[in-house]
């Protein structure tokens, strides 16, 4: 059966972050590394988007991490398939009336919200904003709005993912941190936010490199 080799690494990018304790104010794991992150992750994407394939779980713990040479590799392609055979599943399930399975924090607004808007490498690039988000300020996304693990909170979630809040739920310590790199924040809201294509994300993420 057709597999993927990679190196055998033994560490991801959810670790990582949890395991740098950072006081100041600059982007959580270092602006250096944080910019290297952004560019081999819509690299990454561009590769996916040439062989016609969305991930469809890209988080925070399917971001290896190779300590070594500072290096970033996307994992776990379970959920992963071609285009055209995720848009089949994505619209036999609909008839069901049964959902495609996400990882709700890592979610794009438009694959919850009821629209009918299958998912796209559009999809894809929004998770890959929320990791970077992540990356900058040290925790989840939507932290703030699963203090307390209970039905209301995921009701609450689900409402603000739907309308597009993840900047707005952030703490001002986060929004600080997060502006302290204004490129940074600029290629984070122009993912999140403006919603713009990879095409035009691709220059602003790599002139840092």
């Amino acid at each position: 059966a057709p597999c993927l080799v990679s190196s055998n690494l033994s560490s991801n990018l959810e670790t990582l972050i949890k395991r740098i304790s950072n006081e100041d104010s600059k982007l959580h794991i270092g602006e250096d590394l944080w910019w290297k992150l952004a560019k081999e992750l819509i690299m990454g994407l561009i590769v996916l988007r040439d062989c016609e394939i969305i991930h469809l779980d890209l988080k925070t713990s399917n971001i290896l991490f190779d300590a070594v040479n500072d290096d970033f590799k996307i994992a776990d392609f379970t959920s992963a398939g071609l285009k055209t055979d995720i848009l089949k599943e994505f619209h036999e399930k609909a008839q069901s009336g049964l959902s495609i399975d996400i990882t709700l924090q890592y979610a794009a607004p438009e694959l919850i919200n009821n629209s009918g808007t299958p998912p796209s490498y559009n999809s894809d690039l929004y998770s890959v904003g929320l990791i970077l988000l992540s990356a900058a300020i040290g925790q989840e996304p939507y932290t703030e709005a699963l203090r307390n693990n209970d039905r209301s909170n995921f009701i609450y979630l689900t409402e603000c993912i739907k309308k597009n809040k993840v900047l707005d739920l952030l703490s001002q310590k986060s929004l600080n941190t997060l502006q302290s790199n204004l490129d940074a924040y600029n290629l984070i809201k122009m993912i999140l936010i403006d919603r713009v294509d990879l095409d035009q994300v691709i220059g602003l993420s790599l002139i840092h490199i």
